[in-house]
């Protein structure tokens, strides 16, 4: 597959160029070994050796989490990615695909296998390595269309049995049952962190009397005037609920915005998968 220079210089310059800044001086190996450099942590599922528990950690975020080192086994990734229609509002879609390659990234530094399954249908099987990881990319970044949240994790649980780390990263703007019923299943099979994609615009909405056109449907939507307060509140309702539903069911939860400067939102990204 010949991708274009374009997004090659994309994720050269946006996720290479930002990640390894940040990874510098932390993780002198990209690949597992018998090293026991420290690699970062995971959730602390039943059955795990107490003794491996980072409490330090639990002090901080009141969760258990186990250390983990550069020769332990690889958890594969799955990247569940929304390329549906609202993503295309405020470059919604682009920091997606930088967060996504991101994470695909710092797993294929550790050498961990990764997948990719989008909303809109392609799925790309786990692999490993720098042809694996621009493909990968190249697909989230080439944008999508119509595409089903439950239909994705459905396939996610008809096909993938063992276990995996979820990443979820979409903006979660779903049908309200659909989007409760699918990270309930997610959570319920595999460790889930979830990616909130948003821009500054929607979280400070200001668009008193204007009229916007939904991206999905194509209907235009009239906001009243004096209005702007009451769905700048429903929108911060509507992510508060998102992450109390992740957090509950024990994945992890990160706010992104689409609009602010990128190494500000990298630090979010590999917090958030716990490799630095």
């Amino acid at each position: 597959m010949s991708i274009p220079k374009e997004i090659i210089r994309e994720f050269e310059i946006n996720v290479k160029g930002v990640v390894e800044g940040l990874f510098s001086g932390k993780h002198r190996s990209n690949v597992l070994g018998s090293s026991p450099e420290f690699a970062g942590h995971r959730p602390y599922v039943e059955g795990d050796d107490l003794r491996r528990i980072d409490w330090k950690v639990y002090a901080r975020r009141q969760k258990l989490y186990l250390k983990l080192f550069l020769n332990e086994s690889e958890v594969p990734i799955l990247i569940l990615f929304d390329d549906t229609r609202s993503m295309g509002m405020w470059e919604k879609h682009k920091r997606a695909s930088i967060v996504a390659g991101m994470v695909m990234f710092a797993a294929n530094r550790l050498n961990y296998r990764f997948s990719l399954l989008t909303l809109s249908g392609k799925y790309i099987p786990f692999n490993k390595g720098a042809q694996h990881l621009i493909r990968c990319f190249y697909e989230t970044y080439n944008g999508g269309g119509r595409g089903d949240f439950l239909k994705g994790v459905f396939m996610t649980v008809s096909e993938i049995k063992k276990r995996v780390m979820v990443v979820v990263i979409s903006d979660f703007e779903f049908e309200e049952n659909d989007l409760q019923k699918g990270l309930n299943i997610l959570l319920k099979f595999y460790d889930v962190v979830a990616f909130h994609i948003l821009s500054g615009e929607e979280w400070d909405f200001k668009y008193d009397g204007k009229v916007l056109v939904d991206i999905e449907s194509g209907k235009k939507v009239s906001i009243s005037p004096n209005s702007a307060g009451y769905y700048r509140e429903r929108i911060r309702r509507w992510a508060n609920g998102v992450k109390n539903l992740v957090l509950q069911g024990g994945g992890r939860y990160s706010l992104i915005f689409s609009d602010t400067p990128i190494e500000i939102e990298a630090k979010k990204v590999i917090e958030a998968m716990g490799v630095v």
